[in-house]
């Protein structure tokens, strides 16, 4: 194989390896601060880590989809 061609490959998965981290940051780090800081403390309930927070997350998304049909 041409170097440059593994080279471009490389590229490209590490494009997309960024842009997924920084996708599950800003998606998951403001719900943690939130639950973290203000519910937790004030209603006495245990704190989540960060991938706990991601992950229910993940099932809140699968359980609710974005897409639902509106009933008129």
């Amino acid at each position: 194989m041409d170097i440059q061609l593994i080279k471009h490959f490389l590229d490209i998965f590490l494009t997309f390896l960024a842009i997924a981290i920084l996708a599950v940051l800003v998606f998951t780090l403001p719900s943690l601060l939130i639950w973290n800081g203000i519910i937790s403390p004030k209603f006495d309930l245990p704190t989540f880590t960060f991938w706990e927070m991601f992950l229910a997350m993940v099932l809140i998304r699968i359980v609710i989809p974005i897409n639902t049909a509106k009933v008129k």
